[in-house]
């Protein structure tokens, strides 16, 4: 994988990176993690994966590791029902509170975030980063309404926007 996404990167093309860590990965995952985080031009992480990747580390710092690691990503850190701020390569950033639903299940969340916000950069390429996250955290939150990894459809994405 990590091959693959060098040979992507130096070719020019942007990778996207959701570290999905779990408690089954080891001690070596922090350097590979920050290997991959280094190539990506989107990361995606979640307040577990910081906490698995960085233990020792406070919130505060190791968003800043993470920062020093891949300057040049966008980083959607994504806190659940608390929402997710986007922090961006210019130091902005873009806080986003979580769509209220009914959740069921968040498993697929956060490939669902990931899956929305690159979706919606692609579909509208001129739109502000505030609109990709929006969109971002709409798609998590409608996946979230069903049992399972859901992909959720447009129509399901777009009554979230619609409603609020």
């Amino acid at each position: 994988m990590v091959a693959i996404a060098e040979g992507l990167h130096a070719a020019g093309v942007p990778v996207s990176f959701d570290p999905n860590c779990r408690n089954l990965m080891g001690a070596g995952y922090p350097p590979l993690f920050e290997r991959m985080a280094a190539l990506a031009a989107v990361l995606k992480i979640s307040d577990e994966d910081l906490r698995q990747i960085y233990p020792e580390l406070a919130t505060g710092d190791a968003l800043a590791r993470v920062r020093e690691v891949a300057p040049r990503a966008t980083l959607l850190y994504t806190r659940g029902a608390d929402g997710m701020t986007a922090y961006l390569a210019d130091g902005g950033r873009v806080e986003q509170p979580a769509f209220a639903v009914a959740v069921v299940d968040t498993v697929g969340a956060g490939d669902a975030c990931i899956g929305g916000f690159l979706a919606s950069r692609l579909q509208s390429p001129d739109a502000g980063v505030e609109v990709h996250v929006r969109f971002a955290a709409a798609t998590a939150a409608a996946a979230c309404t069903r049992a399972g990894a859901h992909a959720p459809d447009a129509a399901q994405v777009a009554a979230l926007l619609a409603a609020g």
